[in-house]
């Protein structure tokens, strides 16, 4: 979590990411403080802006992936990216549309992009890995070995990502090479591990996950869900919408 503190003898403040330092700015800029979550869909991009001061939500945005021109699905884009190439067309169209989200999204609501500190990137496995630039290959050839484990802190800047310079992008935990972070932070926010009984949380995207909870133990497992969402296979009708 990101916070503040205004040295008035100084007249700085000093912001922080847990006890470690992030950086000094001058003046009081306490109130000026703003974190951005982006949920990495295979198919859809959703980016919200909130006030880290007091958890509110001060406005979203939402598009298609733009990924989703060379490769729909999780294992055409995990192939299209096993390359240098391909990877780097996949990360910086990924960065390049987050920036403008974030960018809209900042103008509509008033706020700065140098007092946005901190930014989570949520998503499955594959998305993450194209969010940091990690080559996914390995996720589609047995044992289907992610390269991103546990949290991962990045910085904001040597991504590209135009916010502050000092800020930080957190990855939260993945499970296995096809359950990935957004579920993790499905599990945490409808704190289902919690839960008594026997709870079944499902996520039905591009990719379709359950996590089956029993008495504080998790079951999960994923398949592939995406025609509803890109409009492949479908005889009748269109492909799931947003309205805007």
């Amino acid at each position: 979590m990101i916070k503040k503190e205004y040295f008035a003898y100084e007249n700085m403040t000093r912001v922080f990411a847990g006890k470690k330092e992030l950086g000094v700015e001058v003046g009081d800029t306490r109130e000026e403080n703003y974190g951005a979550v982006v949920d990495i869909g295979t198919t859809t991009l959703v980016v919200s802006l909130v006030n880290l001061n007091d958890g509110m939500e001060v406005g979203t945005s939402s598009t298609l992936n733009p990924q989703a021109v060379h490769a729909q699905d999780v294992l055409s884009r995990i192939k299209f990216s096993s390359d240098e190439e391909g990877l780097k067309i996949m990360y910086s169209e990924l960065i390049h549309e987050i920036n403008r989200m974030i960018g809209k999204i900042a103008v509509g609501a008033g706020v700065k992009r140098k007092n946005i500190y901190e930014i989570v990137f949520s998503g499955n496995t594959c998305m993450l890995h194209l969010a940091s630039n990690a080559n996914p290959a390995a996720l589609g050839k047995y044992p289907y070995t992610p390269k991103i484990n546990g949290s991962v802190y990045l910085n904001a800047l040597q991504h590209n990502i135009d916010i502050s310079p000092f800020a930080v992008i957190y990855l939260p935990p993945i499970i296995s090479a096809y359950v990935g972070a957004d579920i993790v932070s499905g599990v945490l926010a409808s704190q289902l591990h919690k839960k008594e009984g026997i709870t079944l949380f499902v996520d039905i995207g591009t990719n379709g996950e359950m996590v089956i909870a029993s008495h504080g133990n998790l079951s999960a497992t994923s398949t592939a869900a995406g025609p509803a969402f890109e409009g492949m296979n479908i005889a009748c009708g269109m492909r799931q919408v947003r309205a805007q």
